[in-house]
């Protein structure tokens, strides 16, 4: 049975609309989930603007729900899967829409407990394909260059492992006191030079999560000699390194997006295991909600980054 539906339109750069869509029974293979939330991607802020090379407008997106299965294909025989049980999402995109079908593998289960209102587990997923790209040993030193939302789940995901100091760096105090909220050592202003000059060379790893020209210098002044960069957020245009750095400090930069692993979708059992646990608390950092009828509100503050924003969470 067809089911009719609520969808979040982009129908111009910086306008959305409500629209109802038809969503099918699950066909074979598939889940169907009615979803309860869905995160607000820093790439969907620009997808909100219309900047796309795939989509023409008017366009669907999301990719951050969060729900319950409502129904269960044929051939799909995975242990857990079925009507019920709390899930998140990752992939499979329209997630700002109330029910999507999508794939076993695009669903991490969680524990029935679960508050949904917190259970962004794609974001997650993309932090622990950064934590295991970057393959910490214990005791070593790491900086977190940028403290928005992805800066954060690193600076949470790093506390609970063995690191021998953890220092954030931003220019936000409002972030910096969430950095230390997070399980941050210490916090520096990003913006002070005196401040940061003090760890120069300091840092075993440092994990930039900033997406700024500003952020990657400070980057290559912080790590040490031999040490590793972890070049994390998605850098929108060109950006110029100081070639007698980048040579003379032989530091290695891994590029920790997603397209880093080739088997990315692999680690959604274990984000969810990480979530049911209670790993990645996402309370303190979602900072803005609205419903599906006023997303337009909540994009707007997204895009430029007002009214203290950090994360914002449409619900459905």
């Amino acid at each position: 049975m067809t089911v009719r539906t609520d969808a979040l339109w982009v129908v111009e750069p910086g306008k959305l609309e409500v629209r109802q869509v038809d969503v099918a029974d699950p066909g074979p293979g598939e889940v169907q989930v009615e979803l309860a939330v869905c995160g607000i991607c820093a790439g969907d802020r620009y997808l909100f603007q219309g900047h796309s090379t795939v989509k023409t407008v008017p366009y669907q997106f999301g990719h951050e729900g969060a729900g319950t299965i409502r129904a269960v294909g044929r051939d799909v025989a995975v242990p857990g899967v079925e009507a019920g049980r709390k899930v998140f999402c990752a992939g499979g995109g329209n997630h700002f829409q109330r029910v999507v079908n999508l794939k076993p593998g695009n669903i991490g289960l969680l524990p029935d407990d679960t508050d949904l209102a917190t259970a962004i587990g794609e974001p997650v997923l993309c932090v622990v394909n950064s934590l295991e790209a970057i393959r910490l040993s214990p005791g070593q030193r790491v900086a977190v260059v940028g403290a928005g939302y992805m800066g954060l789940l690193h600076v949470i995901g790093l506390a609970a492992s063995l690191v021998g100091e953890l220092v954030v760096f931003d220019i936000n105090p409002a972030r910096r006191k969430l950095g230390t909220a997070c399980g941050a050592d210490a916090v520096v202003d990003a913006a002070d030079e005196t401040a940061c000059g003090k760890y120069n060379r300091h840092f075993d790893i440092v994990v930039e999560a900033a997406g700024a020209q500003e952020a990657l210098d400070l980057s290559t002044k912080l790590v040490r000699k031999g040490g590793t960069i972890s070049a994390f957020s998605w850098h929108r245009g060109d950006r110029t390194i100081h070639g007698r750095d980048w040579h003379l400090t032989g530091f290695s930069v891994l590029n920790t997006s997603p397209m880093f692993h080739d088997h990315y979708a692999d680690l959604v059992p274990q984000v969810a295991r990480l979530l049911g646990r209670g790993l990645f608390p996402q309370e303190r950092l979602i900072t803005h909600r609205a419903p599906l009828e006023d997303a337009q509100g909540i994009f707007d503050i997204a895009w430029s980054q007002s009214d203290g924003y950090v994360k914002g969470v449409v619900t459905m």
